[in-house]
């Protein structure tokens, strides 16, 4: 305080040049420093604090490294992403609604010390310097309550926004099932590549059968039996329409059997799959149209 009071003696004494306000303000200035140095440290701390608070201890030198595939060439772009995006104009809006916020304060916390601040040109130096600090002190305390009031619905705001961006959007989920699950026409064809194979594999395999069950239009099954390695008949080949048209050619092809059975040759075509067995509620119905092809071919092979 007898510092200040030293200093604004010599003001009103001294005369006012450039040289004069050099040998008044150097000697000052350490002393300021030091003055302001602690509240300045604290409001450091308190910054880094905050931080850590929010998003946690990180270091990284990502930021300082170059990458010059952020330099945008359309200008227009850049600015109106800078200057109108959600992220700016939610920016924007809470500085102004902040700003507002104390400037109000501010200002009614001035006008109901004006009487105290009128005050001081009768005071004297020291007290005036005493009452302007604790007014200021005041000030300072009531704007930091009100700063962290408003910093708590920024914090889970902020939280919230983050937490949002780490999200990916739309695009970037489906880019990542492309190269999760590969390419959707890429997919498609493979399967229709597996389902010519699996055709041309089923139709290799009619030649085999010992007898075809026919709609004879819609539907047509081969089954195929071998006493000593299968339990039932077991399906080698099906297909509707073109398809058992081409079975029950190639089967006319290999001279095998071919036998209409409309209602059995619906239900295996329905109930039973390539490579399985045949129902035991089908099996004896299949069973007999077997025999008679066995015995079909017995009697033309005595008539050979």
């Amino acid at each position: 305080m007898q510092m200040m009071e030293y200093y604004f003696g010599l003001i009103s004494v001294v005369a006012q040049s450039s040289e004069n306000v050099l040998f008044l303000v150097k000697p000052i200035l350490p002393i300021m420093l030091r003055i302001i140095a602690p509240v300045l440290g604290v409001v450091v701390i308190a910054a880094f604090a905050g931080n850590v608070m929010q998003v946690g201890l990180r270091f990284s030198t990502k930021p300082i490294q170059p990458d010059f595939s952020k330099i945008n060439p359309n200008p227009v772009r850049f600015i109106t992403k800078m200057l109108f995006s959600r992220q700016s104009v939610m920016n924007l809006g809470k500085s102004v609604f902040k700003i507002a916020t104390i400037s109000v304060v501010a200002f009614f916390l001035v006008k109901k010390d004006l009487f105290w601040i009128m005050k001081t040109m009768d005071m004297g130096v020291l007290q005036a310097f005493q009452l302007c600090l604790l007014l200021a002190f005041k000030l300072i305390m009531v704007v930091s309550g009100l700063l962290l009031i408003l910093a708590i619905p920024d914090y889970f705001f902020q939280r919230r926004e983050h937490t949002e961006s780490l999200k990916m959007t739309r695009q970037e989920l489906k880019e990542e099932r492309k190269l999760l699950e590969g390419d959707p026409l890429l997919r498609a064809r493979m399967r229709e590549r597996q389902k010519s194979y699996a055709k041309r594999r089923m139709i290799q395999e009619v030649p085999k059968a010992d007898v075809v069950i026919t709609n004879p239009v819609h539907f047509a099954v081969a089954l195929k039996y071998e006493p000593l390695r299968m339990g039932a008949p077991e399906c080698v080949a099906k297909g509707q329409d073109l398809i058992a048209q081409r079975i029950k050619k190639i089967a006319e092809e290999n001279d095998v059997s071919v036998v209409e059975n409309k209602p059995l040759a619906r239900e295996l075509y329905k109930r039973v799959d390539i490579g399985d067995e045949v129902p035991e509620d089908l099996f004896t119905a299949v069973a007999e149209i077997i025999a008679f092809v066995y015995k079909l071919k017995q009697k033309e092979a005595v008539n050979v």
